[in-house]
């Protein structure tokens, strides 16, 4: 029953505000290849993801297979979005789809976009494949995003890099050796933002799954310098 409200989201009225949207950003936007890729034989029996999936992959074909195009054509579109306060919400899950799917061979021009997309639509799961395909690079990345002002960019430095996040891909180089998880941990560990801190304790609990004395040892070390601190170690 969920499933089905959930897949529900994705409706026509909603398909074409999208259309309409991108139409109005960019006039060579292909509405018509657009429609008929999403409204195929098999939509009406595409679950949730399948359906975000689609709408990405429509999104890419429209505009010739372009994806730095289209990433440019998102990144105003969300713009107009968090300037309007436009809520959010699950049904822009093709957003981060988009960059997931196609954005693998632009690392640089997508990880510059991911801020501002991530501020409107989570991107812990668009940026694992980035991870797992550049993971040194990508770690300095989710270290400088700990440290960002936006207090999203900050979640998703912490949560994209969960070793064990449920329903997305894992990061098995990191569930191997966390090491390099820790000290964006300790950038995060105190931050003013209750959600912030909740993807902290979260991601502690994913590592104690596979290295419980690594997780001890940086509660013990950290226990009782805040209560924010504090309210993370009990948590996790």
């Amino acid at each position: 029953m969920a499933s089905t409200l959930f897949k529900d989201l994705f409706s026509a009225d909603f398909i074409k505000g999208i259309e309409q949207n991108l139409k109005s950003i960019d006039k060579d936007f292909n509405s018509k290849l657009f429609n008929k890729i999403i409204f195929s034989e098999t939509w009406p029996n595409q679950e949730l993801k399948q359906r975000s999936k689609t709408i990405a992959q429509a999104i890419y074909h429209s505009y010739n297979s372009d994806y730095l195009k289209g990433l440019n054509n998102l990144e105003n579109w969300v713009s107009e979005l968090l300037k309007s306060k436009h809520k959010s919400g699950i049904e822009y899950l093709f957003l981060p789809d988009f960059i997931e799917c196609f954005g693998l061979n632009f690392e640089k021009e997508s990880i510059q976009k991911i801020p501002l997309i991530t501020s409107f639509i989570s991107c812990e799961f668009c940026i694992r494949p980035f991870i797992i395909n550049n993971p040194n690079k990508l770690i300095k990345q989710m270290q400088k995003w700990s440290e960002h002002e936006n207090l999203h960019v900050r979640r998703l430095s912490s949560e994209g890099i969960r070793p064990r996040l449920p329903w997305a891909m894992q990061l098995p180089e990191l569930i191997k050796d966390p090491k390099p998880i820790f000290p964006i941990l300790d950038n995060l560990k105190d931050d003013p933002e209750v959600y912030v801190r909740k993807s902290v304790a979260n991601n502690l609990n994913d590592i104690s799954k596979d290295h419980p004395t690594k997780v001890l040892d940086w509660s013990k070390s950290n226990y009782n310098k805040s209560d924010l601190t504090n309210a993370i170690i009990k948590h996790a």
